[in-house]
């Protein structure tokens, strides 16, 4: 896969975010791991092993998203936080609801990219509500 990025490398990060999505339909999440080495670069087909990692919404894909979310060398890159933010929404675990909730609540520097993430991911009733008594309400649609 490694050198089938290399050949798509001038197509678009979509189609290699549709070939993660497929071998990780395929293969299921045993595949995870495999699909994880490519978020180092950090860039849009990073962001689309991301998206494709959270599609199998399993506790191992959430971890995965946060662990790399909480390592350092992404705390100059809010674009790629972002996308992992996004990512974690995604996977729609109550897990990673509760964590992103915590994030909204700190009020940090992600609070706001955490509050987005929930507000697109289509977010349940319980989550709305805890946003709404957290005084962040998601924008009506």
């Amino acid at each position: 896969m490694l050198k089938l990025r290399a050949e798509l490398a001038g197509d678009s990060s979509e189609v290699l975010g549709a070939c993660y999505a497929g071998v990780l339909r395929l293969t299921g999440p045993s595949a995870i791991p495999w699909a994880a080495r490519f978020l180092a670069a950090g860039d849009d087909a990073a962001a689309e092993a991301a998206l494709a990692i959270a599609e199998t919404r399993t506790i191992e894909a959430y971890q995965l998203l946060k662990d790399s979310f909480d390592k350092k060398g992404w705390s100059s890159d809010p674009w790629f936080r972002s996308a992992l933010l996004s990512a974690i929404a995604l996977t729609r675990l109550h897990e990673a609801a509760d964590w992103l909730l915590d994030l909204v609540a700190a009020g940090g520097h992600d609070s706001a990219e955490a509050h987005r993430a929930l507000c697109d991911s289509a977010p349940s009733d319980a989550v709305r509500e805890q946003l709404s008594k957290l005084g962040r309400p998601c924008p009506p649609k």
